[in-house]
């Protein structure tokens, strides 16, 4: 039981950590290139697409969860507030 209680929360710091990082960089992102936006979210320069790979390759499954986490959360008190099921599709 001690192994799968440390899987489990190495996978569960993981997920925070990539969830953590991808919000950080996608604000950032939004910060940096404020006066480059096109239409709503959509930016000339995307810095954290080089992050999302990053993440997934270095922690997997739990990096993509992590991100996926993030930007359901970014979607739904952002920009989209209130409309699950275009939060779940972004």
């Amino acid at each position: 039981m001690s192994k799968f209680f440390s899987i489990s929360s190495e996978w569960l710091i993981g997920c925070l950590i990539s969830a953590f990082a991808y919000a950080f960089l996608f604000y950032l992102n939004g910060w940096l290139t404020n006066s480059w936006t096109c239409d709503l979210g959509v930016k000339w320069i995307y810095l954290p697409a080089g992050l999302r790979l990053f993440l997934t390759l270095i922690f997997g499954f739990s990096g993509a969860a992590g991100i996926a986490l993030a930007s359901f959360l970014i979607s739904y008190f952002g920009d989209f507030p209130g409309d699950l099921i275009i939060c779940i599709g972004a």
